[in-house]
């Protein structure tokens, strides 16, 4: 920690943010590739006035809106200076246009690049969608603000809009991400704890012996690359293509009958809904993949386990590859309760930098660092992670940024209107189709459905059902 010229603290990058970081160099000439672009539509009629009013308080109580990033001879630096200007919000009336021409919109300003460390660590705009809702366009630097990060920015942001609009007192005053950052630079420096983790993770990736890329486009890109390097038992792919790592996102739909069974089904048997979610991808992925037996996904944890880490901002969150290997004979439930014992373990040791867990599995696999054995980026938020406040409904809208530095993204999210959940399926187009991720997304559910109304089917006769 230190101070600039006007007195103001700040602080290097937490081992987190360098995973950003690292991932903007991987994409170094779309460096769009590592904003997370998630917007937010109302489900009433919005003053916009009050608004943008309450975008200013927001400003105010979320220290993370307000963050500094910049480029020093000491490394990048951030800061949090107590008053930043909010600037304007430009409004973009859509109103009588097609879906089509929104979503043209939405992905216009997504494929801009952020001006990160120039001020400009996120992008916002008002807006009237095509139907006559209004909304908040935004997209962030995932180096400031992750995930649930921007979740915790639309859920207060829209408390303090009721607050303003119902002559209210404000909610509860939110935690602040720079003193989780400066938790975060303790952690990783100690090093007995890094020791421990790191000798754990040593343990869990040499247990299963090498991985295996179980690919989403069903081993075409494995045995390209097989083929490149003239060895027919290679296991792994590179996914990072600074010139062609042009993506497209498909959206599609679980609906609420659906979600309602399975959350009925995962508190009958004691696991979570994301456990079940991850189970129905990795069949698939086994199924399209000659039935092999081991699937890695890398799941993102919010590392934001105490009420405070839940009330704060900015960039907490890291991903970790979860690994399971399920022979044909092992029954549903028994792969479901396994890979919630290993979500559970990977919770304990979340405290690890994403890129040195990579290191280490292409390490175990002997494998170079530039190619991985990892298909799919998963990320889940369950539907109390988004409440909805009474009278005020919405929607979260998420979408791609055109570029995209893994092969494969997958985000469920709570569709707070329909009561479902939107998957966000973002892939590299230089080796997954749009057919790939419909066939995805149908086995994911036929998986779910079938494995549901057959809690003692086995993991062989669910592949067989595909």
């Amino acid at each position: 920690m230190s101070k600039n010229r006007s007195g103001v603290k700040s602080y290097p990058l937490s081992p987190i943010q360098k995973v950003d970081l690292y991932q903007m160099i991987m994409a170094i000439f779309h460096t769009e590739a590592g904003n997370v672009p998630i917007s937010v539509i109302f489900q009433r009629d919005m003053d916009l006035e009050l608004m943008r009013r309450a975008l200013e308080i927001e400003l105010e109580r979320n220290d993370s809106m307000r963050i500094r990033l910049r480029f020093t001879l000491r490394g990048v630096r951030q800061s949090f200076p107590e008053k930043k200007d909010l600037g304007e919000i430009p409004f973009d009336d859509m109103l009588g246009k097609t879906q089509e021409e929104f979503e043209a919109y939405v992905k216009h300003y997504n494929c801009k690049p952020l001006k990160t460390y120039r001020g400009e660590p996120y992008r916002l705009r008002f807006f009237r969608a095509p139907d006559g809702r209004y909304g908040i366009y935004g997209t962030f630097a995932h180096v400031a603000m992750d995930a649930p990060g921007v979740m915790l920015f639309y859920r207060d942001y829209i408390e303090v809009y009721k607050a303003l609009r119902d002559g209210t007192e404000l909610p509860p005053p939110l935690a602040r991400f720079e003193d989780a950052i400066q938790r975060d630079i303790a952690m990783f420096e100690n090093k007995e704890r890094m020791d421990r983790i790191k000798a754990y993770y040593t343990e869990y990736f040499a247990q299963g012996g090498p991985s295996f890329f179980a690919g989403v486009d069903g081993g075409r890109d494995l045995e390209r690359t097989r083929k490149k390097l003239r060895k027919p038992d290679f296991r792994g792919v590179s996914t990072v293509h600074p010139f062609n790592d042009k993506s497209e996102t498909v959206k599609l739909h679980i609906d609420a009958e659906t979600v309602e069974r399975m959350e009925a089904f995962c508190r009958e048997h004691h696991v979570s809904v994301q456990a079940l979610l991850q189970f129905a991808i990795r069949n698939h992925l086994s199924h399209i993949n000659n039935n092999v037996p081991d699937v890695c996904l890398f799941t993102t944890i919010s590392r934001r386990a105490t009420l405070a880490d839940k009330n704060s901002g900015g960039s907490r969150a890291l991903a970790h590859v979860v690994r399971t290997i399920f022979e044909p004979s092992v029954k549903f439930t028994e792969a479901l309760a396994r890979t919630d014992k290993c979500n559970l373990r990977i919770y304990r040791y979340a405290e690890f930098s994403s890129v040195d867990e990579i290191f280490l599995l292409s390490r175990s696999d002997g494998i170079s660092p530039q190619y991985t054995t990892i298909p799919v980026l998963f990320t889940f938020f369950s539907r109390d992670m988004v409440p909805v406040p009474k009278d005020m409904g919405f929607e979260l809208y998420g979408s791609g940024n055109g570029h995209f530095v893994y092969a494969q993204y997958t985000m469920i999210i709570p569709n707070t209107v329909s009561g479902g959940y939107d998957c966000y399926y973002e892939h590299q187009t230089r080796s997954i189709s749009r057919e790939d991720i419909l066939l995805m997304h149908e086995n994911v559910l036929k998986t779910i459905n079938t494995g549901i109304s057959s809690p003692e089917i086995t993991v062989g006769e669910l592949l067989e059902s595909l």
